[in-house]
C-alpha cells in the first residue's frame, strides 16, 4: 500500500513466484490465466535469492494506492547482474495491461529513466486504483531480486548521498596511494 508520505518501501511480502520450463516462451497472457493460477508459489523470504535459477522465473505483487493523491513512483531492481527484465504493469480498475517495459543488461541502459546500476521501471498509480506487477527475470548470473519503490526525489537523494561517499572513499584511497608511492620512489625501499 503506497501514500504520499511513503517515500521507500521494500517490496518484501505478498511476492509470488512462477518458474518458466526451458524453452516454453510464456507470455503475460499465459502466467496470468486463472487456469495456471494454482502454478504460482508465495516466496517466503523477505529479499527474492532463488540462487543458481537459470531458467526464467515470473514474480508478481500487488501495489494500493489508498493515499489522497496520484502516487507516481520507481521500482527499483538493485541487482545489476540480471540480464533480461519484463516490467509488465496490470491496472486492476481499468481492466487493460499498460505499456510492458524491459530491462536488463541485455538491454542496456538506452531506455532507462535515470543513470544507475539499478534496474528502474517507472510506477504510476492514481487515487484508489490498484496494479498488479508481473516481471519476467532472467539471468546467468546468481538470482537475487531485490524489490523496492521509491519516491523519485528521494532516490535521487540517497543516490547522490550514496556515490559522494564512494568519492571519498575512492579519494583517500588515491592519496594513500599516492602517498606509499612517494615514500617508495624516495626513500628507495
Amino acid at each position: 500500500t503506497l501514500h504520499d508520505g511513503l517515500t521507500h518501501v521494500l517490496v518484501d511480502r505478498g511476492v509470488d513466484y512462477l518458474i518458466e520450463p526451458e524453452g516454453a516462451g510464456w507470455t503475460r497472457e499465459h502466467v496470468t490465466d486463472p487456469a495456471h493460477e494454482s502454478r504460482w508459489t508465495p516466496y517466503p523470504g523477505k529479499r527474492i535469492n532463488l540462487s543458481r535459477e537459470l531458467r526464467p522465473v515470473w514474480l508478481r505483487f500487488r501495489i494500493d494506492n489508498h493515499g489522497p493523491g496520484l502516487v507516481e513512483r520507481i521500482l527499483s531492481i538493485d541487482w545489476p547482474l540480471l540480464e533480461d527484465i519484463h516490467a509488465h504493469v496490470y491496472d486492476l480498475a481499468q481492466a487493460r495491461w499498460r505499456v510492458p517495459l524491459h530491462g536488463g543488461a541485455a538491454w542496456g541502459d538506452d531506455g532507462q529513466m535515470l543513470k544507475d546500476p539499478a534496474h528502474l521501471f517507472p510506477l504510476r498509480i492514481e487515487v484508489g486504483q490498484s496494479v498488479e506487477v508481473v516481471l519476467r527475470v532472467q539471468t546467468n548470473s546468481p538470482f537475487f531480486v531485490p524489490l523496492e519503490i521509491w519516491e523519485r526525489t528521494h532516490f535521487q537523494t540517497t543516490r547522490y548521498d550514496h556515490v559522494f561517499l564512494m568519492g571519498w572513499l575512492f579519494g583517500i584511497l588515491g592519496i594513500m596511494l599516492l602517498y606509499n608511492a612517494s615514500l617508495a620512489l624516495f626513500t628507495r625501499e
